[in-house]
């Protein structure tokens, strides 16, 4: 079986020298599997530090050097620069468990119809730094990785851990060329389910997302999402996606219709500019002397980024750049 492993990459020189490192550390033969790397024009040194490496690997490493046009398209380059049969998509900041590949090609020799698509299991990695804030924000994310393992073909559909042969989706899939934070990964989940894809879990396959998490980068990509989810909302017809941003439709079912608008006001009422910069930030911040403040931590975070996601649908609305809003916590 070829296996191509596909990395999209944009600024993340640090991070991905541990990604590659871990590929070399494989149960799987390095000599079965080659890594495409699609980098999205970075300018940080990425490219010189993959090149100045390159010759230490046992597997072999394609650069693709495209113009900066956004994670979707590098996605969709480096697809279709892999081989016919197995590609794993990894992002650029998940560090593989020693069987990971392994893990997806036993799956796929068990399962061998076209339609099939493997997800591995997702989890925080304790090597990030581990402050209070750290600690939190990974309760959340991994409790969104459970969550994502029960509801894959819905709203969890990510692509930081997941394997396909390619002919089903140069056939039925690729990327939506959207800007980032566009939620163009669970678009393409819609998609691909909609022509048949059938969804295999492999709790094996395991990685480690290693991404630190501050409150700039939080609140930031809080606010792109909201500020870009038109895209998603325009191509998704569904409850789900109008509950997300309050504009539940009476066709959506009336307790459904109410429920969203007492969310929507209590939302507005207790989680505003005041109660999020005056009280939550502070007492987040706080938190990292204070300990005791710690268990209230991620409830706080989720309801920080709640409200920065919503900041974003509102500029989006009232034709405010999105560049002109500066996020510094």
């Amino acid at each position: 079986m070829n296996v191509c492993i596909e990395i999209s990459t944009f600024n993340n020189k640090e991070v991905l020298n541990k990604v590659l490192d871990r590929l070399a550390q494989q149960t799987y033969p390095t000599s079965k599997f080659k890594v495409i790397l699609s980098d999205d024009g970075s300018s940080d040194g990425l490219l010189e530090m993959v090149e100045s490496i390159r010759h230490k690997m046992t597997y072999k490493i394609v650069i693709l050097k495209n113009k900066h046009q956004g994670a979707a398209e590098a996605h969709n380059q480096g697809i279709r620069a892999c081989d016919d049969g197995l590609v794993i998509m990894m992002a650029a900041d998940i560090l593989a468990s020693p069987d990971f590949i392994q893990e997806h090609v036993n799956t796929h020799k068990h399962n061998e119809a076209d339609n099939v698509v493997v997800v591995g299991k997702l989890v925080q990695s304790k090597e990030l730094p581990q402050t209070i804030f750290q600690q939190s924000w990974d309760k959340l994310v991994n409790a969104l990785f459970s969550g994502e393992m029960k509801e894959l073909q819905h709203k969890g559909f990510f692509v930081s851990n997941m394997s396909f042969k390619r002919v089903f989706m140069i056939k039925h899939g690729m990327f939506l060329n959207w800007p980032p934070a566009a939620q163009e990964d669970i678009e393409l989940g819609y998609r691909l389910t909609d022509n048949g894809m059938k969804l295999i879990i492999n709790h094996k396959a395991l990685g480690f997302h290693h991404h630190q998490a501050t409150l700039n980068s939080v609140a930031r990509r809080a606010y792109m999402e909201g500020y870009n989810w038109h895209y998603f909302a325009d191509h998704m017809e569904d409850c789900w996606v109008h509950l997300k941003i309050g504009q539940v439709k009476l066709s959506d079912g009336l307790g459904v219709f109410v429920y969203s608008r007492i969310k929507k006001i209590v939302r507005n009422f207790l989680f505003n500019h005041f109660t999020v910069t005056m009280l939550i930030i502070p007492t987040i911040k706080a938190a990292e002397k204070l300990h005791f403040l710690a268990p209230v931590i991620p409830i706080l975070a989720g309801k920080m980024a709640s409200y920065y996601f919503q900041q974003g649908l509102r500029d989006f609305k009232n034709n405010i750049p999105w560049n002109t809003q500066e996020i510094h916590i």
